[in-house]
């Protein structure tokens, strides 16, 4: 079999694991929050209006972030005519596909196919991408054009042939069309690799003039139609959505990274310490992937530097970081116990030069690998490259100071009522079943090796962690945010009176489970304004905003039942108080 067929065989497999992976309870969330119901109400409004640059938000137009992924939703949901929760995440789902698939290139590319194929298994195995995977946000979008562009920007520093400074350009530019000014990350991992490698002109391959003109050129749509039509509110955008909301302020940003980045690699963040050991040992004892080791090095802190500062700190913005990482622990994978149990493990010529690859007919294609990482011998992988304890107990310890900093920080973080955890027997098996086999796996590759026999058994535990994981706090979730029982209760209640506010329940979601928009109110004073612009009206209250009304003897209050773990009423105005419009 040609090479060329083995890496078709290889990405159609890495395909189908993600297809499969992707599969599993796609379309069943719910859209809990505002963050998730924002595109898909978006998309509908260009389904409705047609109007496809200025899609509006329960009447206003957005100019937050680009519309790529509202363009995406309502493509997928053309044919229905109408947007659903599987149409909502089917372009996340489908981005993060070919996210793996990028991912499989980028690890043939700078260390060969078997390190591809472990790194887009590690990928679709953590969970972060296993969630994002299946939210209707654009993180996952913004993933997939970072990485290619980052895959991109290793064969144009390296000088190969073709116009891969293009790609970079190009993808950064759909990064843009996603997620806006974080589009420009490779920049900084570009910047950080040429301090690392410290290569004189290193920046000449990027064409920088022509590079700059055709992003600005493919960005230049948005930027001047939005200016041109809602010129306030782009500056505002740029000021505020651009700038202030990622500017650091304080140094207690800090304090979630640690949980954040084993959140988004979890369980593949339990040989993170391990893979980064031996890793540095491979640069500093300059084998064979040593400038492949730096780049990937520099592509993963450059991320982490970046986001880490940021003054607002959430999950999914850690997801880019999911790739570098991956591509680190199936580099291990591939190489971390020598096929051939030599002594001179660290010798430069078991394998070809990552740039000598193509040359050499891609000799480290599957099964052709004996290069090892780490150990002299496999009987003596312990003894040799042993395991960093130190650096395990430093990141325990820090994970346990940034997550004591967070309770006192935020103190309703550690109230258990906020957390899905596995309530049952079935859950506890399938889940520490699962990462049971994933480190037996890894540990015994590592003693008896070579690893990468063992390596998809591993996979396979994570996959089954992750899994798990995510369908039973999926059943959770959605038992606690069941929006589509809300719009049926209250049709029942209240059927001539349209639910048209809400007082401390997310409004977005109501309006896309109701099919109208719905405004956010605040105060006492909102709610009467609202109930007299709509006299034939309805809100949905939580029982403590009902408290803060002055004189709910005017309103009908109707009981409905906890969403979002709070207790929620249906209000109108009573049957006995005259309605605004209307005689007494």
């Amino acid at each position: 079999m040609s090479t060329a067929s083995r890496a078709a065989w290889a990405a159609f497999g890495v395909t189908a694991a993600a297809g499969v992976m992707v599969a599993v309870d796609l379309g069943r969330r719910i859209l809990a929050n505002n963050d998730e119901a924002r595109f898909a109400l978006l998309a509908q409004d260009v389904l409705s209006r047609g109007e496809w640059m200025s899609p509006q938000l329960n009447g206003a137009v957005y100019t937050n972030k680009p519309p790529l992924l509202a363009w995406l939703i309502a493509a997928a949901s053309w044919p229905a005519g109408h947007v659903t929760q599987l149409t909502a995440a089917l372009p996340s789902a489908l981005a993060a596909v070919a996210t793996a698939l990028v991912v499989f290139a980028a690890g043939r590319s700078l260390f060969g196919a078997t390190t591809g194929i472990f790194a887009a298994l590690v990928t679709v195995t953590t969970q972060g991408w296993f969630l994002h995977a299946r939210l209707p946000m654009p993180d996952m979008l913004l993933t997939l054009f970072i990485t290619a562009a980052v895959a991109a920007l290793w064969p144009t520093i390296e000088g190969r042939r073709g116009p891969w400074w293009l790609g970079v350009w190009v993808a950064m530019a759909a990064a843009f069309w996603a997620k806006g000014a974080a589009a420009l990350l490779p920049l900084a991992v570009a910047l950080a690799w040429g301090i690392g490698a410290r290569r004189p002109r290193w920046w000449q391959a990027m064409h920088w003039p022509a590079g700059l003109a055709l992003f600005a050129l493919l960005i230049a749509p948005w930027w001047i139609g939005k200016l041109a039509t809602h010129g306030e509110a782009m500056r505002e955008t740029i000021v505020i959505d651009n700038l202030l909301w990622y500017l650091p302020r304080s140094p207690l940003v800090l304090v979630g990274v640690s949980q954040h980045v084993v959140g988004i690699l979890f369980p593949w963040a339990l040989v993170l310490p391990l893979v980064g050991w031996l890793a540095v040992k491979a640069v500093r004892r300059r084998t064979s992937d040593g400038d492949a080791l730096v780049f990937v090095f520099a592509w993963a802190l450059a991320l982490l530097v970046c986001v880490g500062v940021v003054q607002q700190q959430r999950l999914r913005y850690y997801l880019p970081l999911v790739p570098p990482v991956a591509l680190l622990i199936g580099w291990w994978g591939a190489r971390a116990v020598s096929e051939a149990r030599t002594k001179d493990v660290w010798s430069t010529s078991e394998a070809p030069a990552v740039g000598d690859a193509r040359a050499r007919g891609e000799a480290r294609s599957l099964g052709e690998v004996r290069v090892a990482g780490v150990a002299p011998s496999v009987g003596d992988a312990h003894a040799e490259a042993g395991i960093p304890w130190r650096a395990y107990a430093t990141l325990v310890v820090v994970v346990a100071l940034a997550t004591a900093a967070a309770a006192l920080i935020r103190p309703t973080w550690v109230n258990a009522d906020h957390v899905a955890f596995p309530m049952s027997i079935v859950e506890v098996g399938v889940m520490g079943g699962g990462l049971a086999t994933m480190v037996a796996a890894l540990a015994w590759g590592l003693r008896y090796g070579p690893l990468r026999r063992t390596f998809a058994i591993a996979c396979l535990g994570s996959a089954a962690w992750v899994v798990g994981w995510y369908h039973w706090e999926l059943e959770r979730r959605n038992a606690i945010s069941d929006y589509p029982r809300l719009r049926a209760e209250a049709r029942r209640l209240l059927p001539e009176d349209p639910v048209v506010a809400t007082w401390g329940v997310y409004d977005l979601p109501l309006s896309f489970y109701l099919g109208r928009p719905v405004k956010a109110i605040h105060t006492d004073r909102d709610l009467r304004r609202v109930m007299s612009e709509h006299p034939r009206a309805s809100a949905v209250l939580t029982r403590t905003a009902l408290a803060q009304v002055e004189d709910p003897a005017r309103l009908r209050v109707l009981p409905l039942e906890r969403m979002n773990l709070d207790s929620i009423v249906l209000v109108s105005y009573s049957p006995d108080v005259p309605r605004a419009g209307t005689r007494p």
